[in-house]
């Protein structure tokens, strides 16, 4: 027979409130025994004892008393029974009950149940406290403790015995219910506040795990979820793993931070329609003292929720070379703890982090799966921008470009495509652009590069490169190295021919000031990427091995972004190795061969600039994919530097181009110091650049090259120079 359903919560909450009044009008029939002065007044529902009261079922009752006290205290105790009913029939009416969800989740039995609706009755009634307090006989002790509860649940000795045992082992049910500690089961029964909470009908997490522990619903099925296809398959079988019946399962899940680890637990916890609690395993590990606490309010937080509970940054408890004999009880006493309370049989724990576990496993009762989430690479890089930005209108942004200008995690690319959207519509534009994209993708690289590296500031484009054809041609078949990566390498098949060297290596060459920086700052702003140089000086190092350090180091954090490595006058590392002669020649020969060996392994561009290409052996140099010439230049390049170094909003008067060109030999960089220079002197004039500003200039720029040039190098011009008084 289909039980009548509640109407609502605040029907079963009044209906449990008159059910607790019963009882202890039972107990105070039968536990009060008063002399031949005492008295029991009843008062508008409270009660009053007189000085000399036995409030007990202690030995006060004859056999035929027990019997019918027990007989009574059946008929309340089927009360429970019914109410689960009853709740049950309105949770499928839509209607929730919050009471006894908390007593099925938690999987109580009658008698905690008791407990627990005893120590609520005086947050919903006033009038129950003074019932408690007079039980008591304390005027303070307004809740009730748990010997006042089981004795008024029943008045078996035995069986209040076993009762206070269950309840007391492991202190489960003090723990995550009140805020009263086992040891202390003699005072007063009070509600833990997130359980008083949440029978509000608060939806929030509890105060405690604030900072340290999200919830995380389920993911719809339509959203947009960055995880790479091919470890998306994984997500049934850790599913079966985790919820593997019959064992306590540890799924282990490892990879890069931002790899796409939670999305994984996620859609592995939702093929059990489960939301994901994570909770930061460095806190708990740090607060070794409120480490038992905050497990206590993990665990109810994940049955309160239903959630499937997953520790993040797990390489906080993975033992260590080098961990004293405290830190290795300590991680282990964190993890015994975990496994306890949360690796519950057939229920899913998972841990994530960044490392792989290397150390023995030191709990064989609980069953560990380790999984592997990789970084993706190029083509799982692809398919995920692709889901990304599937229905978002974009100008001039392909998954192809992106993928070859940043290598970022699949929880990088959704920050950064959330974050310049946002951008996007806070400016109006109904289409997102390229490189607001690409400047939110930059900002999700967070590079420590130290003092070795400096970012250059990249200003110069491709037309303002003045190069001989053959050089420029050279570049631009550097750029679409970088470019076309993706179809040569994965589509077109190249990648399996290729073991290694897949990125792109130039050398650039000729005298100073001949544009080398340049032509690396200009590849930059072609392809949209950062460029970074390499201070040779701190990198050297005099200690053995610590160069190679080092340089690791940089190309570990650079590759990251898939940025341009610019090492300016590198013939100081990179030059002709020696005939091994001593220790020094053996380890300088090491640094050499450990460059190359990082050259080919990244996916980037590594630029490499020299005054000397003479100082490069033959070997080196068939290890680079391009050898530019950065030639000094000629009259016809000259000119062109010349008329392209004065932006548009300078004023110039009367400047003799070919003259510039044909009668001095000067390098890209040094028309450009005698090009500002001459702003500044015709600014402090009040007029326009001239032919006198520029001269004179030019002739400061050969003096600090050391160069005379007397009045009568200028030809034509001598008398427009001797009039400046020179």
């Amino acid at each position: 027979m289909e039980l009548e359903m509640y109407q609502s919560s605040e029907a079963y909450m009044r209906e449990a409130m008159e059910w607790v009044r019963s009882w202890i009008r039972l107990y105070r029939e039968y536990a009060v025994s008063l002399d031949e002065r005492g008295k029991l007044l009843q008062i508008r529902g409270s009660i009053v004892f007189g000085d000399d009261l036995e409030l007990s079922l202690e030995g006060g009752l004859e056999p035929e008393e027990r019997q019918e006290y027990e007989k009574q205290a059946d008929r309340l105790r089927d009360w429970l029974k019914i109410s689960a009913g009853r709740a049950a029939a309105s949770f499928r009416g839509g209607i929730a009950i919050p009471m006894e969800y908390l007593f099925r989740v938690f999987g109580l039995e009658p008698a905690e149940r008791f407990c627990i609706l005893m120590a609520l009755a005086p947050e919903y009634d006033r009038t129950m406290g003074r019932m408690f307090a007079l039980l008591q006989d304390d005027y303070k002790e307004k809740y009730p403790s748990l010997d006042l509860c089981l004795k008024i649940y029943t008045s078996l000795e035995e069986e209040r015995s076993r009762i206070r045992s269950a309840m007391l082992s492991g202190g489960r049910l003090f723990r995550l219910f009140f805020q009263t500690e086992p040891e202390h089961a003699g005072s007063q029964l009070k509600l833990h506040p997130r359980i008083w909470q949440f029978l509000h009908g608060f939806e929030e997490t509890d105060q405690e795990l604030e900072g340290i522990a999200r919830l995380y619903l389920p993911p719809r099925k339509e959203g947009q979820e960055a995880i790479e296809p091919e470890i998306e398959k994984k997500r049934l079988s850790l599913a079966r793993a985790a919820w593997r019946g019959g064992s306590r399962n540890l799924c282990f899940v490892y990879g890069p931070d931002g790899s796409g680890r939670k999305t994984l637990v996620r859609q592995a916890a939702a093929e059990k329609n489960r939301p994901v609690l994570t909770f930061d395993l460095r806190t708990l590990y740090g607060e070794k003292n409120r480490f038992p606490t905050m497990l206590d309010s993990i665990v109810r937080e994940c049955r309160i929720r239903g959630a499937a509970p997953c520790g993040i940054h797990g390489e906080a408890l993975l033992p260590k070379e080098g961990d004293s004999e405290e830190t290795k009880r300590q991680k282990e006493r964190i993890m015994d703890g975990l496994l306890r309370e949360l690796a519950q049989p057939g229920e899913g724990l998972f841990l994530t982090s960044e490392k792989r576990w290397e150390g023995p496993w030191l709990w064989p009762e609980t069953v560990r799966t380790d999984w592997e989430v990789p970084f993706p690479d190029q083509s799982g890089q692809i398919r995920l921008w692709e889901k990304l930005l599937s229905g978002i209108p974009v100008d001039g942004i392909t998954p192809q470009a992106l993928t070859v200008r940043f290598s970022l995690t699949p929880g990088q690319m959704t920050e950064a495509l959330k974050e310049a959207a946002g951008q996007a519509d806070a400016a109006g534009e109904t289409v997102l652009p390229r490189e607001r994209l690409y400047e939110a993708c930059r900002r999700q690289l967070v590079m420590h590069l130290g003092d070795h590296v400096t970012q250059i500031q990249t200003r110069y484009q491709w037309e303002d490169l003045v190069l001989p054809p053959k050089q420029k041609e050279a570049l631009q078949s550097a750029c679409n190295q970088v470019e076309y990566s993706h179809q040569v390498y994965d589509l077109w098949g190249f990648d399996r021919k290729v073991a290694y060297g897949k990125g792109v290596s130039l050398l650039f060459y000729g005298p100073p000031g001949t544009g080398k920086t340049m032509g690396a700052q200009v590849m930059a702003n072609r392809l949209s990427m950062e460029l970074y140089k390499v201070d040779l000086s701190s990198v050297m190092s005099k200690y053995i091995g610590e160069t190679e350090k080092n340089l690791g180091r940089i190309f570990d954090e650079v590759k990251k972004s898939r940025s341009i490595l610019f090492f300016d006058e590198a013939d100081a590392l990179f030059g002709k190795r020696t005939e091994v002669k001593d220790s020094h020649d053996k380890y300088a020969n090491a640094e050499t061969a450990y460059l190359l060996q990082k050259i080919e392994e990244y996916q980037g561009i590594v630029i490499l600039a020299t005054n000397y290409m003479q100082n490069f052996d033959e070997a080196f140099k068939r290890r680079i994919k391009f050898i530019i010439e950065f030639p000094f230049p000629l009259a016809p390049y000259r000119m062109q530097m010349w008329k392209q170094v004065f932006p548009e909003q300078t004023p110039l008067e009367d400047l003799d181009y070919e003259y510039l060109a044909e009668r001095f030999e000067l390098s890209g960089s040094s028309i450009k110091n005698i090009a500002v220079a001459a702003a500044f002197l015709a600014a402090a004039e009040g007029g326009a650049v001239g032919m006198k500003q520029i001269l004179l200039a030019l002739k400061d720029e050969m003096v600090k090259s050391g160069k005379s040039m007397p009045p009568e190098s200028f030809g034509e011009y001598y008398g427009l120079i001797s009039k400046s008084g020179w």
